[in-house]
């Protein structure tokens, strides 16, 4: 009997294991000689589906990195604004510093376009004049400009012969900067239409009578309007002006003649019956109380919309032209001039305005004076009457003279006790 070692066995096994493995385990590696142009196609087709498809996940995966940039560049374009914001209330400030500075006298001119900036709305203001007053009108834009840091523009209405004299003397001087229109009033919008019945004849101007056609002449004007005679002058700021309540329905203000801080003495008139004949039918018709208050038509601020709404120009001048042909007005002690008719279409139909935005009657006597410090006091302070600051009898003239400016065409010449200036 055969006998069979361990290690005989074990190299028995391992002989017959390689033996298995060559014959019953497949081929691990391939030959590529041996692939088919097929199977190139379909490996080529299956990589191609297989590109494509990464590709539509890469940009998937893309997109919210794409959003997120898109963030960071709104966070930048808000960063700019901010910065532009910023740089804007550099400017403002700068234009504070130098209102104070020519305040101080450290600087004598201002940037117009850096004002611009310091308020966001626009104050319109209408001054009109003839050439008899026209110093008036420059020291009354002086004034507006001088003492508020709001954008103002000024719609200045002169007579034809005024209006290159009165453009060379704002650009030659420091009202260069303001913001202006300047226009020649149409005298034919009162043609026929102005008859003066008292003394003072100079109210038979037409400028007098612009007032009531500014939507007319400018019909660009929006929001609200305040007309300044430009036998005044303004100490106050303009905006607190501007920024007054006008009552819902009304389409101005106005300041009554009643009240104690303008009604100086007995021969001013502050009623009805001393500026309206109340024995004429057509008034009597009207049913207004002979009582009633006037109120000054030399100082007052329009609602533009209600005005217009209300067609006050139309009326104004209906009343106007029905005076050369009814004596309406012009008899009376309070005299004939623009403001009967404001007085009949705004009859009870006006706000009232503080009295210190119109402190007036300077220019009613050369002897009676207001007190030093109420004047200087004053929002704004008007000649009305007669004696005109730039006159030699004219009171508290020195409050006028700090706005006047010299005219450089040497033509208009103001007149004091000692000198001509």
């Amino acid at each position: 009997m055969a006998r069979f070692y361990p290690t005989t066995v074990l190299a028995v096994l391992v002989v017959l294991v390689v033996l298995i493995s060559i014959f019953t385990i497949p081929k691990l590696k391939s030959n590529p000689e041996k692939l088919t142009n097929k199977d190139v196609q379909e490996r080529d087709v299956k990589v191609n589906q297989l590109i494509i498809k990464d590709e539509k996940e890469e940009v998937k995966e893309a997109e919210p990195v794409k959003e997120e940039e898109g963030r960071k560049e709104d966070v930048k374009d808000d960063e700019e604004v901010r910065y532009r914001g910023d740089k804007e209330e550099v400017v403002n400030n700068n234009v504070e510093e130098k209102e104070d500075a020519d305040e101080d006298g450290s600087s004598s001119s201002t940037d117009g376009d850096d004002k611009e900036t310091t308020y966001e709305n626009v104050i319109n203001v209408l001054v009109t004049s003839d050439n008899r007053t026209l110093g008036g009108l420059v020291a009354a834009v002086n004034s507006i400009y001088m003492n508020t840091l709001a954008r103002v523009k000024f719609y200045l209405l002169v007579d034809k012969v005024s209006v290159s004299h009165l453009k060379k003397w704002i650009e030659m001087t420091q009202l260069k900067d303001i913001d202006y229109v300047l226009k020649a009033f149409n005298d034919s919008l009162v043609e026929n239409k102005i008859v003066v019945r008292d003394a003072r004849k100079d109210l038979a101007s037409p400028l007098n009578f612009a007032r009531y056609y500014f939507p007319v002449v400018f019909p660009s004007i929006e929001d609200r309007l305040i007309f300044i005679d430009a036998d005044s002058i303004v100490q106050g700021d303009i905006q607190e002006l501007w920024e007054i309540p006008i009552k819902q329905g009304h389409a101005a203000a106005f300041s009554d003649d009643c009240s104690s801080i303008s009604h100086r003495s007995s021969v001013i008139q502050t009623k009805y019956m001393d500026f309206l004949n109340f024995k004429n039918p057509t008034i009597k018709a009207l049913n207004m109380s002979a009582m009633a208050c006037s109120f000054n038509t030399g100082v007052f601020v329009v609602d533009v919309t209600e005005w217009k709404k209300q067609r006050v120009t139309r009326q104004l001048d209906k009343w106007l032209a029905l005076n050369t042909n009814e004596e309406l007005y012009g008899t009376e002690r309070g005299g004939g001039n623009s403001g009967p008719p404001f007085y009949i279409v705004f009859y009870n139909k006006y706000t009232k305005m503080s009295p210190a935005w119109n402190v007036r009657y300077l220019g009613i006597s050369p002897d009676t004076r207001y007190s030093d410090p109420f004047v200087k006091s004053a929002k704004l302070l008007h000649w009305n009457g007669p004696y005109k600051p730039w006159s030699r009898t004219a009171q508290h003239t020195d409050d006028w003279d700090k706005y006047y400016i010299s005219d450089p065409t040497g033509n208009f010449k103001v007149v004091r006790k000692y000198q001509t200036i």
